[in-house]
């Protein structure tokens, strides 16, 4: 499997613009200039030579063009994109970075991250893309790593080659004074790698800069004496010069995301082991029916388990282990994929070590400095292709903390949530390990909304959880800008089997209004509804009806005073239940008839 790119996604393509937008006065910096500038340190280094003046009128056409508020620059120019977590962030600025290379010049190239787990997704994008930008960026040589301070020699090249270079480090590895950047080294002529860094004015990514934005980091970053600072986020505590947002709405609303459901099986059961038990079972009864109805299409699912303790896991008889076995045993042989399988064989872990007492032992940790299970990481956090692979058996993915964010896979389907108190911003981190849309066998993205929902296994009540996290999406926009309520994972149609390539559009067909509303109630008397009888009260029945007649395939689009008349037919007065909107629902379909495709006149 090779994962595809599309360089004309308009979303992503409009970040890049933003930023490029910005700089549009900058001239292109000839290797010479570059050479003289950091002749001094004997270094290559970026120069920016466009007036402060053409530079802020650039940038407030940018933020004028966009809607957003105009803003000065600091002495060193720092640029905020906003993103909604899964829309292609790290993709974005990427391929910002090496559009500048090629256009001005700007051959030193920096992105800080605040953890390994990032470190590595950025690793792990720069690997994919390689071929991608190859095509799209056709001459532009440009070499990428990953600092170490073990390997300093990488770091001495990167600050005097001619070409481009891309270096990508965590805070961590430059924030103390005991990093070894910052010590005095003979391959540096006697003077600490942090100085001979500083003399290139390396343009610098800040992936996550909400998270380095303590006193000591900012001290930090500073010292990297960056030419500029571009800032990608989908949660901006600071903006600065904000010149891109793509709202959750937005996401949501351009089909770039997953839609969100919420499975609350367990709420209300105040026993810890009980509760994990009712969260794995529905874990493995969502992923197993998942991955039955979408083989078929050529789509792996996955599923990602964080647990609340590490002993849970690792231990052989750890609670979350058995449990699972258990689920597992009980489910898997009546499905096609998993028959045969054993749970060992279906789940991989990946845990930060450290070493206590003389022995290494798997805990939690913020830097997630190495791995358990060597096979298990490399699978986890470097070969998203093999692990894509129907062919892989493993479908169950387990960490605490070290994949709470950075990590992704767009065929995760299935969030189980373990721990028994999230915050709001750590529930946000979560959601977004899953939202990316799925890709097939072929790397290429599945456009079909009855694929692409990502449903969040929740240990609190349904009502608590979502109100954790409409708070943090709404947090710092309006709220029209947030994402829709997440529904109740038995709010789905009840659907058949998603099956086969969807079909092509219809032609639609007009119809008489008022003879289809006549249609259907009459449906309603005398036709037996296929209703669940769930007496669970919609808040929104008419936009409930709409959806589901639009999830049809083939799509029914009819008026909102057609679905108002045969609501209040069906005894939905205001309010309404879900037997009461499946209904109305089915006397529509039915009043339809067969034809496809048709809609009421406007």
């Amino acid at each position: 499997m090779k994962l595809c790119f599309d360089p004309d996604l308009h979303h992503q393509r409009a970040a890049i613009d933003a930023v490029l937008g910005g700089l549009r006065g900058q001239p292109f910096v000839p290797l010479a200039e570059a050479l003289a500038a950091g002749r001094e340190h004997g270094v290559v280094a970026n120069l920016l030579r466009v007036a402060p003046e053409r530079l802020l009128a650039d940038l407030h056409a940018v933020q004028d063009a966009a809607g957003l508020p105009r803003t000065p620059l600091e002495p060193c120019p720092q640029l905020s994109v906003e993103m909604e977590t899964g829309t292609g962030k790290t993709y974005v600025y990427l391929r910002t970075l090496l559009e500048l290379a090629r256009r001005h010049g700007l051959r030193k190239l920096v992105v800080v991250v605040p953890s390994v787990a990032i470190r590595e997704g950025v690793l792990k994008t720069l690997r994919i893309t390689r071929e991608h930008f190859a095509a799209l960026l056709p001459g532009l040589d440009y070499a990428f790593f990953a600092y170490d301070g073990a390997r300093l020699g990488r770091l001495r090249s990167f600050v005097r080659s001619s070409r481009v270079e891309l270096m990508v480090l965590t805070l961590d590895a430059f924030n103390k004074a005991s990093n070894r950047m910052r010590q005095a080294h003979d391959g540096f002529g006697g003077e600490a790698p942090l100085t001979l860094l500083r003399a290139v004015r390396p343009v610098v990514v800040l992936d996550e800069p909400q998270r380095m934005e303590s006193e000591l980091s900012r001290a930090a970053l500073a010292e990297l004496a960056p030419l500029l600072v571009l800032r990608y986020s989908a949660t901006h505590r600071s903006r600065h010069a904000l010149v891109h947002r793509l709202t959750p709405r937005q996401a949501f609303e351009q089909g770039l995301v997953k839609r969100i459901e919420i499975d609350a099986s367990a709420a209300g059961i105040d026993d810890r082991a009980a509760r994990v038990a009712a969260q794995l079972d529905a874990t493995v009864r969502h992923h197993l029916r998942r991955q039955d109805e979408l083989a078929p299409r050529g789509i792996k699912v996955l599923s990602l388990l964080l647990v609340e303790r590490v002993d849970d896991w690792i231990d052989d008889d750890g609670l979350v282990r058995r449990l699972f076995r258990r689920a597992f045993e009980e489910h898997g042989p009546r499905h096609r994929w998993s028959a045969g399988r054993s749970p060992e064989q279906v789940c991989a872990a990946y845990f930060a070590e450290r070493s206590r007492g003389g022995r290494r032992r798997a805990v939690d940790s913020r830097t997630g400095r190495s791995a358990a299970d060597e096979e298990a990481y490399v699978l986890i956090m470097r070969d998203k292709e093999r692990l894509l692979s129907l062919e892989e058996p493993v479908g169950f993915v387990v960490s605490h903390s070290a994949l709470r964010e950075g990590w992704d896979n767009p065929n995760v389907f299935q969030i189980c949530t373990l721990a028994s108190s999230r915050s709001a911003v750590r529930k946000r981190q979560e959601i977004g390990r899953g939202v990316r849309l799925a890709v097939d066998q072929r790397g290429r993205r599945v456009l079909d909304p009855q694929v692409d929902v990502l449903t969040v296994i929740a240990n609190d009540t349904y009502e608590s959880y979502v109100a954790g996290l409409q708070a943090e999406d709404g947090e710092g926009v309006e709220g029209r800008e947030a994402a829709p309520r997440p529904r109740r994972a038995g709010e789905r149609e009840r659907e058949h089997p998603v099956v086969g390539a969807p079909p092509s559009r219809p032609a639609w067909v007009g119809i008489d209004a008022a003879r289809l509303r006549g249609d259907a109630i009459a449906s309603l008397r005398t036709h037996s509804a296929p209703a669940s009888g769930d007496a669970s009260v919609v808040a929104e029945p008419l936009a409930a009806v709409r959806e589901l007649l639009l999830r049809r395939r083939p799509p029914c689009l009819v008026s909102s005073a057609t679905i108002e008349a045969v609501l209040l037919a069906a005894g939905a007065d205001g309010a309404a239940t879900w037997s009461q909107v499946e209904r109305t629902v089915a006397a529509i379909v039915h009043a339809l008839g067969e034809a496809p495709g048709r809609r009421e006149p406007r």
